[in-house]
């Protein structure tokens, strides 16, 4: 696994089988133009149950890294994450104070910024 997709594990909160499953499905992609099916995407990581493969995809969904499409046989999105750069000294701070509420940094983020800025009025 690069080092890059340490840091997205550590980032995301993932875990290194499903950070190499993202890999996957971005190279596939990336070379066929289309995301692979289930079927590609255990013969990839080299298992025979597409169960861990849709067990695998949940945890990126479940972190925003994907969308899962129903009823398709490409039935996978990526969804690219916006991404910021933060000082080593605020970001350890921001995983400090989220590891202390149970939350990982983006769900601490989101919390903080829906408790201190109103949502704006629909009309």
């Amino acid at each position: 696994m690069s080092a890059g997709a340490v840091g997205d594990a550590r980032i995301f909160g993932l875990t290194t089988r499903a950070v190499e499953l993202l890999a996957v499905v971005r190279a596939f992609r990336a070379q066929h133009g289309r995301v692979p099916t289930y079927e590609e995407m255990a013969a990839d990581l080299g298992v025979s149950a597409k169960s861990t493969v849709h067990r695998l995809l949940m945890q990126l969904e479940a972190r925003g890294l994907i969308r899962r499409l129903p009823g398709k046989r490409q039935s996978v999105e990526l969804i690219e994450p916006h991404t910021i750069t933060l000082p080593e000294d605020v970001a350890l701070s921001l995983r400090h104070a989220a590891r202390e509420a149970g939350r990982t940094p983006e769900e601490h983020v989101a919390a903080l910024v829906r408790s201190h800025c109103p949502s704006p009025s629909p009309f």
